[in-house]
């Protein structure tokens, strides 16, 4: 089917990258925040994979947590 002179038809997807964020089609960013999170843990997985002991006080000065 061909749109009428002068008019578009716009491609729907599931998600969309914009402006560096992740968008669904629900206009919700819950993609976003669950890839921010598996990065974090990931981050937090290779600092507990580094030391063999680490206290609140050391893990905090690592990951700049207060």
């Amino acid at each position: 089917m061909t749109p009428p002179s002068g008019q578009v038809f716009l491609e729907s997807t599931t998600f969309e990258k914009d402006l560096g964020g992740w968008i669904d089609n629900t206009l919700s960013f819950d993609e976003r925040i669950n890839k921010a999170v598996k990065r974090a843990n990931a981050k937090l997985a290779m600092i507990r994979r580094t030391f063999t002991y680490m206290d609140k006080k050391m893990l905090c000065s690592y990951t700049h947590l207060k």
